[in-house]
C-alpha cells in the first residue's frame, strides 16, 4: 500500500472513531438514551459506555513510567507487566486507592505473546499472525523494561493467561527471581462468562444482584493448574475473589450488591468490576503482607 494510501486509510479510521465517542460523550453528558431505561437497566448501560477506553487508560499512561524520576517518599515501587487483564489490575488498585500506599510503573505482554521470562524458545506456541506484533512488544529483552526492573521493588504479573503459558510460569518466575533478586506476585486469571448488554437486561431486576454466570471451562482449567504449581503466597487467586472458592470457579456471579455488570465481555472489568476487586485485594491479610 502507498504512504499516500495509508495515511487517507489512517485518516479515515481516526475520524470515525473521533465521530462514534463524541457521540456517546453527546448521549452521556445530556443523559440521552439512557433516561430511556428503567433505573437497573440504566446502571447497566452507564457501566457499558466507555469500558474499553477505561480498562486501557491508567494503565497506558503508567506505560515505562520511570522510577527514577519519583520523589522518594518512601512508596514501594511494583511493576505490573500484563496485559489487559494487568490493565484491570491497575482500575482495581487505583479504585481501592492503593497508590497511597505504592508508584507504579506497566509494560504491556499480550496474552497471545506469553508473558514469560525463559532462556527456552516458546515462540512455536505463538500464532504465526501475531508473532511480528510480539516481536515488536519484546518480551522480557526490551532494554527500557529491563531499567524498570532494576529499578522496582516487586513485579506483579497479570495477564489472560493460558495452559501452555501458565505450565512455563514457576519456571519463569524462578529465573525472575534469581536474576533480578525481586519479589514476585502473580493475579490469576478470571472469567464470567458471555455476556452482552442483551444477556445481562434479559435477567429479571430482583435476581440480579445474586444471578452466577457459567465460566468457561478453559479459564476454569488454566485457574485449577496456577492454584495447584503455585505456592498462596505467591498467587492472588482473582477468580476465587469474584467468584468464591466454594463454588470451584464454575459459576460466578454477574453483578455487585447494587445490581451493576461487574464485566461488559465476560473477561475484562467495568469500573463496578474494578472496585468490587479493588475492595478484595485491600482485605487480603497475604496481599497486605507481601506490600510490607
Amino acid at each position: 500500500m502507498r504512504k499516500l494510501d495509508r495515511q487517507i486509510v489512517f485518516i479515515a479510521s481516526f475520524a470515525g472513531i473521533f465521530l462514534f465517542s463524541l457521540i456517546g460523550y453527546v448521549g452521556v453528558i445530556s443523559n440521552g438514551f439512557i433516561e430511556r431505561y428503567s433505573k437497573e437497566d440504566a446502571l447497566i448501560l452507564r457501566n457499558f459506555i466507555g469500558a474499553p477506553e477505561y480498562v486501557s487508560e491508567r494503565f497506558d499512561k503508567l506505560k515505562l513510567s520511570n522510577f527514577s524520576q519519583i520523589d522518594d517518599s518512601g512508596k514501594i515501587k511494583i511493576l505490573v507487566i500484563g496485559d489487559s487483564y494487568g490493565k484491570d489490575l491497575i482500575n482495581a488498585v487505583y479504585e481501592a486507592q492503593l497508590p497511597n500506599r505504592v508508584v507504579f510503573s506497566t509494560y504491556q505482554i499480550n496474552s497471545e505473546c506469553g508473558n514469560l521470562y525463559l532462556d527456552e524458545d516458546f515462540t512455536d506456541h505463538i500464532d504465526l499472525a501475531k508473532l511480528p506484533r510480539c516481536r515488536v512488544l519484546g518480551w522480557y529483552d526490551n532494554k527500557e523494561l529491563v531499567a524498570l526492573i532494576k529499578q522496582a521493588d516487586q513485579i506483579w504479573l497479570a495477564s489472560s493467561w493460558s495452559i501452555w503459558v501458565a505450565e512455563r510460569l514457576p519456571k519463569s518466575i524462578e529465573k525472575l527471581k534469581k536474576d533480578y533478586g525481586k519479589n514476585v506476585l502473580v493475579f490469576g486469571t478470571k472469567n464470567f462468562g458471555e455476556i452482552n448488554l442483551k444477556t445481562l437486561y434479559r435477567i429479571p431486576v430482583e435476581e440480579r444482584s445474586g444471578y452466577l454466570g457459567v465460566v468457561k471451562s478453559s479459564s476454569y482449567e488454566v485457574q485449577k493448574y496456577m492454584r495447584s504449581s503455585l505456592p498462596p503466597e505467591q498467587l492472588v487467586d482473582v477468580s476465587g475473589l469474584f467468584c468464591g472458592e466454594e463454588l470451584q470457579y464454575a459459576r460466578c456471579r454477574l453483578f455487585n450488591d447494587l445490581g451493576e455488570p461487574l464485566s461488559f465481555d465476560g473477561g475484562h472489568l467495568t469500573k463496578a468490576g474494578a472496585q468490587f476487586l479493588g475492595r478484595k485485594l485491600l482485605a487480603m491479610p497475604s496481599l497486605v503482607e507481601f506490600l510490607k
